[in-house]
């Protein structure tokens, strides 16, 4: 018998809008519908909190791919929608590659930090590789793996899963971001992953930063300790870090001098250095970056809608951007306010995080204590303006930064000058040091050091944690003095030689400001100037006694400086019987005759009145008789350096038949007895100088010109000499020309006078200049030579009297 039953059918099946709705009242309080589909007006029953009632009702709907999200108003909107899909990127295998492929790059750029600091330059042996992998990709690698686990250990504890990170690294060292890593990504897009409330936002986004900057101040103490205090061998200008004011003050308790470790720290340093700028630059409030989120946490999604909130970050971003382009050089700071104007500007760039309960505010405690460590962070870690710099004078001989450029020297007594020896660069440096004085009658003045000897000093191997301290004691003449001279401190190191000069005064009498002569206008009527100080009480008339030399302004001087200028007649730049240390023609004698029946008398060097040699081409043959049976001179060259002799004994020495060139700074030593065959190659501008040792015998400027030479004379310089022989070394003839100047230019003016018409090819004829003697005429000689032509210029003059 069959059995008719029937079953009943409701003809209304639920939609999504009613399950929703039955099961979010389960867990809230409905009120009215919202605008949107599934979102209601809810409060939470029984005054439970919101929070966990969002939760429950999430743990129900998450197998129903769907999620509640509370809106941040004052009666809040529970809105349920589908939930995002936050996959990852990449899968686990290929994360594990480019993990691995981020390893070897990041070896890469420590093998190049390590073949910097002198590992025989291959940065592929497997010693570099090996310390590479233990200083430099260990710490960094090690670093980002226990904060990315960090952040996701912690995330999934609180029912979030944020995924891991991948760092960015470029295998070459850039001198401007030599770390290789150059940024960070997530495996999981911000607005996919749901963080229950900003809260959660707050801790888990500040976790990857501040953990990556604490491990990179612990790697860079570290790296600190583990630096020596001695510089490697470099060949290439080194890089130079500075550090946050964290570290700084870390630094500073546990290491002395820790800035000269900097430039050449250890690569666990500079791993450490690269990973506190990278947590540092990731606090930044640029969009995309964890700064920027924890911006939307503290502010709110609300407030961080807000138009007027937007924009104010914009005109910021643009006037930081605006002070970088204007005040800073360093270029990764340019690219990286360029990126936040652009990111800030363009709206679709700026992904917001997906926070669950938008209704929930931060307390105002937890609002405090964050907002405290990220301002706190962001200060002591500030990278500086420019973090990383280049030091290209890494070798370049002693620093003289602190030496002193004047001292006021007593009258009588010591006067005491200290120098601290310490490297310019970071290299070992060593050499010597030469003192001398120079200026008006230096050679009554005694110096004394704390060296072996007192005019020479040796030192070796200074670094800038192993200086020196010289002294030197200045002992001034037994009588007045109101010139002014320079202690002339010459810095013998081999490719950086230089000098110091220390301005030597006594203010208790009045006399020049300058220590030479400068000659303003050189021709056959020169001009020299110098400054003049006179003192207050001091007045007079200055007088000459020199027939060559007039006054070119009053000789009724006042008290103050004025400008004291001599005008000279033909051959008066030659007028002095006397030369300085360096060469140097000295200028008249001045007398101050004060009108309390005093007189002070002022005699100064005139610049730039060294003898010419003249060079035609490159090579200049050396004279025979420059050096004798007696002497092994030496010869050296320079460009625009100081002139000196060189200290060191590593020279290279001739014997006969040679032609080499004179490098600079490079001397050559002649073998005992006159020079034979010997020449030179040299450039056509510069000095040469003839030396005993240290000890210079005579000094010239180098000039183009015709190769001729002077024996028993020079070019551009007094005639001494009754007799003398000019040789015409270029293979044509030269003629022969006498210029005559002065008040007294005759015939009686010369006990015995010869000079030839011309001086043939290769040859060399005799002049004879014999002064009359018992006479009270002031003779004075020199020779010129044009491009095609010798002139002898003769200047006798009456005394400033006249001529009996």
């Amino acid at each position: 018998m069959e059995d008719n039953r029937f079953i009943s059918l409701d003809t209304e099946t639920w939609g999504n809008q009613e399950l929703t709705e039955v099961i979010a009242s389960r867990y809230f309080i409905l009120g009215q519908d919202a605008n949107r589909q599934s979102s209601w007006e809810v409060r939470s029953p029984n005054d439970m909190d919101v929070d966990d009632c969002l939760i429950l009702l999430n743990n129900h709907l998450e197998s129903l791919g769907l999620i509640g999200v509370l809106s941040s108003e004052e009666l809040p909107v529970l809105s349920i929608i589908p939930l995002p899909i936050s996959s990852n990127v990449s899968s686990s295998w290929q994360q594990f590659l480019i993990w691995i492929l981020m390893s070897i790059f990041l070896t890469i750029v420590g093998a190049e930090w390590l073949g910097m600091y002198g590992q025989d330059g291959n940065i592929f042996n497997g010693d570099t590789i090996r310390e590479s992998l233990y200083y430099f990709t260990f710490p960094i690698v090690f670093s980002l793996l226990i904060c990315s686990h960090l952040r996701h250990w912690i995330a999934k504890n609180n029912s979030i899963d944020s995924g891991h990170i991948i760092p960015i690294i470029f295998p070459i060292l850039y001198p401007t971001w030599p770390f290789g890593l150059t940024g960070i990504l997530s495996q999981k897009r911000i607005d996919n992953i749901p963080f229950t409330n900003r809260k959660k936002l707050a801790i888990i986004e500040s976790i990857l930063p501040f953990s990556i900057f604490i491990l990179g101040a612990i790697f860079t103490i570290i790296g600190l300790k583990l630096t020596s205090n001695e510089p490697p061998d470099l060949q290439n200008p080194p890089i130079i870090f500075e550090l946050n004011p964290l570290t700084q003050i870390i630094s500073s308790l546990l290491f002395e001098n820790y800035e000269l470790k900097l430039q050449w720290l250890h690569p666990i340093g500079i791993a450490g250095i690269g990973l506190s700028m990278i947590g540092w630059i990731l606090l930044l409030p640029i969009p995309g970056f964890p700064g920027d989120r924890l911006l939307y946490s503290l502010f709110g999604p609300s407030e961080m809608s807000r138009g007027e909130l937007q924009t104010s970050l914009f005109i910021a971003s643009l006037a930081i951007m605006m002070f970088t382009f204007a005040f800073v050089d360093y270029l990764p700071w340019l690219f990286l306010i360029a990126f936040s104007t652009w990111q800030r500007f363009s709206p679709e760039n700026n992904i917001n995080p997906f926070i669950v309960n938008q209704n929930t505010d931060l307390d105002n405690t937890f609002k405090s204590r964050i907002t405290i460590l990220l301002v706190a962070i962001m200060i002591t870690g500030f990278p500086g303006l420019s973090p990383i710099t280049t030091l290209e004078d890494f070798d370049s001989g002693l620093s003289t930064s602190d030496w002193i450029t004047d001292l006021e020297v007593s009258q009588f007594g010591d006067n005491n000058v200290d120098l601290d020896i310490r490297p310019q660069g970071i290299l070992p440096v060593s050499g010597f040091l030469q003192f001398s004085i120079e200026g008006s009658q230096s050679e009554y003045w005694d110096i004394n050091t704390s060296c072996e000897w007192n005019y020479l000093c040796y030192f070796s191997n200074i670094t800038q944690n192993n200086n020196k301290l010289i002294n030197i004691i200045i002992n001034a003449p037994n009588y007045t003095f109101e010139e002014k001279l320079y202690l002339r401190i010459v810095i013998d190191v081999n490719g950086n030689e230089q000098e110091h000069l220390i301005f030597l005064h006594n203010d208790q009498y009045s006399g020049p400001e300058d220590v030479f002569w400068t000659i303003s206008q050189n021709s056959n009527n020169p001009i020299i100037c110098t400054r003049l100080n006179i003192i207050s009480g001091d007045q007079g008339n200055l007088t000459l006694d020199n027939p060559f030399w007039n006054f070119a302004n009053s000789t009724a001087v006042k008290e103050g400086v004025s400008d004291l200028c001599l005008i000279g007649h033909e051959g008066a730049l030659f007028s002095s019987n006397y030369t300085d240390q360096q060469f140097r023609l000295y200028g008249p004698s001045v007398q101050f005759n004060r009108n309390n029946n005093t007189t002070l008398e002022w005699l100064m060097p005139i610049e730039d009145t060294e003898p010419i040699i003249l060079i035609s081409g490159t090579e200049w043959s050396i004279p025979q008789w420059l050096n004798s049976e007696n002497t092994q001179y030496s010869i050296i060259y320079g460009s625009n350096g100081p002139s000196f002799c060189k200290s060191s004994d590593v020279v290279t020495e001739v014997d006969s038949n040679w032609t080499l060139p004179l490098e600079e700074y490079t001397p050559i030593k002649f073998s005992k007895g006159e020079v034979i065959n010997g020449t030179i190659i040299i450039p056509s501008s510069g000095w040469l100088m003839i030396c005993d040792g240290v000890i210079p015998i005579s000094k010239y400027i180098i000039e183009e010109g015709l190769d001729v030479v002077i024996k028993h004379g020079s070019i551009n310089n007094k005639i001494f000499n009754q007799s003398f022989s000019i040789i015409n070394r270029e293979n044509f003839s030269i003629p022969i020309s006498v210029e005559w100047y002065g008040d007294s230019v005759n015939s009686g003016a010369w006990d015995a006078y010869y000079v030839a018409n011309n001086v043939d090819a290769y040859g060399e004829v005799e002049i004879i200049l014999e002064e009359k003697s018992n006479t009270s005429l002031s003779y004075t000689s020199w020779i010129s030579i044009d491009k095609n032509s010798i002139i002898i210029h003769i200047s006798v003059r009456c005394p400033i009297n006249g001529c009996s």
